[in-house]
């Protein structure tokens, strides 16, 4: 499954804040109670857990904290003092010797908060219900499935059930109104918060669904709506129990309400003139709950998607919405849209030809009602160690911490900074996650030790809306409406000997400073290489073509003579009309 509102939609995949692969997997879920009321001043309690939210209902699951390190990091003058903790395997956890009114660093796994609190709560939302049944042993379900009109190429066929949180794709017959399809329940039923296999149970109330989505794709736009369902939760399966279920297609006798359109202008305000657009696009859900699931990025997940509409390049200004969308669902669920506007930025390593592509943007999630409003600005002004975050260049390990700094914006209730190393993998840069980092002011200073082993580093700043008390404890965003915008820094070389004077391995070069033939982080000039350097005449060097840089690292002007395929339709160089290609670079 993609990170979205469900694996059902293309949104959900394409749209979504894209995240590098973890390649040491040290993270889990968050949540604790207060503390007792006979606890120590000293000691730091906290508990983490899965919260399954299924209706009125809420029941925590514990997450078992023993595979995590957990550490508070006490800030000693330029350096950190670090505090152990000790997890078990209830979610809960205790750090001694933290003083109280202190401001600290608590680390859970790859995870980090900025905090003063000494009661914690960590708990991930997870609109389904707990404790569901999940088939062990092969589960042949077949479905007998009639429709009132034939079946198309796009067409998807799927059973799903939102409070069993499960998910299976089901094989059309093209050209005909009627299926015939078997899966095998214990491997086709996917999850969206992880597992396979999940058994919807009428005894527990479970809704269970075949949905079927009418999809189109042309010319970069992608929609999928529901033109047809019905509702089969009388359905009982059993554990490695053969089973058929036999039912008809209607067209929904509801439909969404949403505005006739969408503009997107709001969402591309505040981005670097050095990222580009990627896609953009809105997908509306239906949840039993009354919230949904939040992620450290501030990010949205859960819930049967009812529409989908999505864009890639070029980008328009508005998201038409005036078509009608059919809606299946009850009407005492809730219902809520994510309009998402994603970007990227290109960063290559020395040494490699294929850049990767660093996913930023905006996302704003609301209920259908309320979709038309103000999303939440990106953070502006990244500088890192004082340096300009779209420009790169050295970050000096000379032991000292890499402080972070920023333009917040009003609406923001906490910010979220992850770091990335950038690696040589053959002949493409690769990311891994190294930590993320949660905050609720606009700088953070970042210990060291999160950064051992690197040579090339990012960093991508979020600015989230969430609901959560972050400062009294509550440390991970949930609730809607909300959402996030990001921004991603160019890349920065991370090392002890570059800047020395003297050319060590791994550096081309090393001048001390930046000069004509050596950039600043000690590799050798080169337009396309994403550091932008001024003494060689370099006004930007955004390796792609971006809306502030053509990608022979010159400003992006009509009428220069390039062509920037991200912002003009033509340039010949000039501005002369009547010759095919107009005084504002499009086509005549």
């Amino acid at each position: 499954m993609g990170r979205g509102i469900t694996g059902l939609s293309l949104l959900a995949i394409s749209c979504q804040f894209a995240r590098p692969p973890d390649v040491q997997p040290d993270a889990g879920p968050d949540a604790p109670p207060d503390a007792p009321t006979d606890a120590r001043p000293d000691v730091v309690q906290g508990r983490s857990t899965f919260r399954h939210v299924f209706g009125d209902q809420a029941v925590d699951i514990p997450f078992d904290l023993t595979v995590l390190t957990v550490q508070a990091l006490i800030p000693n003058g330029s350096a950190f003092a670090t505090a152990a903790g000790v997890a078990h395997a209830d979610g809960t956890f205790e750090i001694d010797n933290v003083q109280p009114g202190v401001q600290y660093l608590l680390r859970l796994g790859r995870s980090y908060y900025v905090t003063d609190q000494h009661a914690l709560d960590f708990h991930t939302i997870i609109p389904a219900r707990a404790g569901v049944a999940t088939a062990t042993q092969p589960t042949a379900v077949t479905f007998q499935i009639a429709g009132t009109a034939d079946f198309q190429a796009g067409d998807q066929l799927i059973a799903a059930s939102q409070s069993a949180d499960a998910q299976a794709w089901l094989t059309t017959n093209i050209g005909q109104a009627s299926t015939l399809a078997t899966v095998d329940w214990m491997t086709s039923a996917t999850a969206t918060f992880g597992g396979v296999g999940h058994i919807p149970s009428p005894a527990a109330d479970d809704d269970f669904w075949v949905l079927r989505y009418r999809t189109n794709q042309a010319q970069g736009t992608y929609a999928s709506t529901i033109i047809e369902a019905t509702d089969i939760s009388s359905a009982a399966l059993q554990d490695g129990q053969a089973a058929t279920i036999s039912a008809t297609l209607a067209a929904p006798a509801r439909s969404l309400t949403l505005p006739d359109a969408i503009s997107l202008m709001p969402y591309a305000i505040g981005h670097s003139a050095f990222t580009r657009a990627d896609s953009a696009g809105v997908e509306c859900a239906a949840v039993r709950a009354r919230t949904t699931y939040r992620g450290a990025d501030g990010g949205v997940l859960g819930g049967l998607s009812i529409m989908t509409l999505a864009h890639q390049p070029p980008i328009p200004a508005t998201l038409d919405l005036s078509a009608p969308v059919g809606d299946p669902f009850p009407q005492d669920w809730t219902r809520f849209c994510v309009i998402r506007h994603r970007r990227t930025r290109a960063l290559r390593v020395p040494g490699t030809t294929i850049a990767w592509k660093m996913g930023s943007g905006t996302e704003r999630v609301a209920e259908p009602h309320a979709v038309v409003g103000t999303p939440i600005q990106p953070p502006t002004s990244i500088r890192v160690s004082g340096q300009d975050g779209d420009r790169g260049g050295l970050l000096r390990n000379n032991g000292a911490p890499v402080v972070i700094s920023w333009t917040g914006t009003a609406q923001a209730t906490q910010y979220n900074v992850t770091v990335y190393q950038l690696r040589a993998q053959g002949g493409a840069t690769r990311v891994t996650l190294l930590a993320t980092v949660t905050t609720p002011a606009p700088t953070l200073t970042i210990p060291v030790e999160l950064l051992a082993g690197s040579d090339f580093l990012t960093f991508t700043v979020s600015a989230i809306s969430a609901t959560n008390a972050y400062a009294s404890g509550a440390l991970f965003p949930e609730g809607v409406p909300g959402g996030s915008a990001s921004a991603t820094t160019a890349m920065f070389r991370w090392s002890a000997t570059c800047g020395d004077g003297v050319p060590d391995v791994g550096e081309a070069c090393d001048a001390s400073a930046e000069t004509a033939a050596c950039d600043a982080d000690c590799t050798a000039v080169q337009c396309g290489d994403g550091v932008r350097n001024v003494t060689a005449g370099e006004l930007c060097d955004s390796i792609v073509d971006t809306p502030g840089c053509d990608s022979d690292c010159t400003a992006n002007t009509c009428g220069d003579g390039y062509w920037n395929v991200e912002t003009e339709q033509c340039d010949d160089g000039g501005t002369a009309p009547g010759d095919g290609c107009s005084a504002t670079c499009t086509n005549e």
